[in-house]
């Protein structure tokens, strides 16, 4: 399973962090029994990279879309890294190749001008399952 993640720059909230944890964690027990999982994300600072290290702990393949706007990268070890792209387009790249997507945006009500919006409303065009976890219940 192809796992996607989209998230904000500013990091997960302890909410959004235990509940990443949980999913991941939970999907990853029902991986062993099959095959493992692939995690696929941004490579931004905050979010992505906090997500990234979870999915790493747990057992994913971790793969990496960077951007090429290099002042918010994030640089996390992965084991597949591709060519680093304009963010809007990474974002969609991620959303094509997964079968779910995990996302955690800095804002319950949607913000039109976000990356982490864009991208969940492209996943609901694209007709993805998508995981959404707000900043806190």
């Amino acid at each position: 399973m192809k796992v996607g993640f989209t998230g904000t720059r500013i990091g997960l909230t302890d909410y959004q962090h235990t509940q990443v944890f949980y999913t991941l964690h939970r999907w990853a027990q029902d991986f062993r029994l099959e095959e493992a999982g692939t995690f696929l994300h941004g490579d931004c600072i905050g979010a992505d990279a906090q997500s990234a290290e979870i999915a790493r702990e747990l057992g994913y393949t971790i793969e990496a879309f960077p951007s090429n706007q290099r002042l918010y990268r994030a640089f996390t070890n992965a084991d597949i890294l591709h060519t680093p792209v304009e963010p809007l387009r990474r974002n969609r790249l991620i959303v094509q190749q997964c079968e779910v997507l995990i996302a955690c945006p800095s804002a319950a009500a949607e913000i039109v001008r976000s990356g982490t919006w864009m991208t969940v409303r492209y996943a609901r065009n694209r007709g993805r399952k998508l995981i959404m976890i707000p900043p806190r219940v």
